[in-house]
């Protein structure tokens, strides 16, 4: 997705957040900050879970030799940076 589609996506919530605010005129200005911050972090659940099963698919495409040794790689080449 990128910086595009997560900009497009927060815009998206903030939009709903404020249809659901202009909706109901007896809620409280605080509700909206509520609703904002609610639907932000059901935005990163759900990001965070995206990202964790691709890593996960992505690491049992390959064999446990190769996994290993790219883990070495990048271990090693933390140590020296």
């Amino acid at each position: 997705i990128g910086f595009g589609g997560g900009s497009i996506a927060l815009m998206f919530l903030s939009s709903t957040a404020k249809s659901i605010h202009s909706a109901g005129k007896d809620i409280a200005d605080g509700m909206y900050s509520i609703v904002v911050l609610g639907l932000a972090c059901f935005y990163s659940i759900f990001l965070s879970i995206g990202w964790l099963s691709i890593e996960c698919l992505s690491t049992e495409s390959f064999p446990t030799r190769v996994r290993s040794t790219g883990r070495g790689v990048c271990v090693a080449s933390g140590r020296i940076a």
